[in-house]
């Protein structure tokens, strides 16, 4: 059966080595970066910093619109927002197969000689994110495992020997929106919005950078710099790899 923590207590009295972070962070927000610190706060334990959906051109899950930052964009978010951290990072494709993604995950761990019980992962969610219909998959060992109704994706993950760390003592404002985010015009950010993006002094420079590069830049002069520069450069990267 998976198990549950609830508390920091839990995770200072425990025997755990690791701190897993799942997420796209497209941008890191201040949501992200207040949970982050928490987790960095806790001595004796690392932060295993997981990148998602890092699926590249060519892979049908490949969606530059939804994750315009490059994984070596991810890391360097992380590192202008905490730039004296040590932690290990690990990019994670999206198989939209949980019989596939937590193995994924159990392997890209093994491959750096940690096991899923040295770990607990930490995750916050919105109401509205849990499952609106059971979720059915199975283990490499061909037992099938059942999520209900109400419970989250996430806990698929506690069926590998993972513990889910439910963060009920960490206030975070769930209302913010990454589709918003991503819109925002950089160049202009109000007080509130620059307070909002983790790394935003980072991501104006790496989209003026993609505005400047991108051959169209001509036909764009007149739209804001934003995170559709970086998945426009995303496209145009990708595709012209394959050409």
């Amino acid at each position: 059966m998976p198990e549950y923590f609830h508390s920091l207590k839990q995770i200072l009295d425990s025997d755990i080595k690791y701190i897993i972070s799942i997420g796209k962070r497209q941008p890191m927000h201040i949501g992200h970066k207040k949970s982050l610190e928490r987790i960095l706060s806790i001595r004796g334990i690392q932060l295993i910093y997981v990148i998602g959906s890092t699926n590249t051109g060519g892979d049908a899950l490949f969606d530059p619109y939804t994750n315009p930052l490059t994984v070596d964009q991810q890391i360097e978010q992380f590192k202008t927002v905490f730039p004296n951290e040590e932690v290990i990072f690990l990019a994670i494709l999206d198989v939209a197969d949980m019989s596939k993604w937590g193995p994924s995950i159990v392997k890209a761990l093994d491959d750096i000689n940690i096991q899923p019980n040295e770990c607990v992962i930490h995750f916050i969610g919105k109401p509205e994110d849990r499952l609106k219909e059971a979720c059915s998959f199975s283990l490499p060992s061909g037992e099938i495992i059942t999520l209900k109704k109400g419970q989250w994706l996430i806990e698929a993950l506690g069926s590998y020997g993972f513990i889910i760390w439910f963060d009920d003592e960490m206030k975070v404002d769930l209302s913010i929106s990454a589709r918003k985010i991503r819109k925002l015009d950089l160049k202009h950010l109000s007080k509130q919005e620059r307070e909002i993006l983790a790394a935003s002094d980072y991501l104006l420079k790496i989209a003026t950078k993609a505005r400047l590069n991108n051959p169209d830049k001509d036909a764009l002069k007149d739209k804001p710099i934003s995170l559709e520069d970086l998945s426009l450069e995303r496209i145009r990267l990708e595709y012209g790899r394959r050409i």
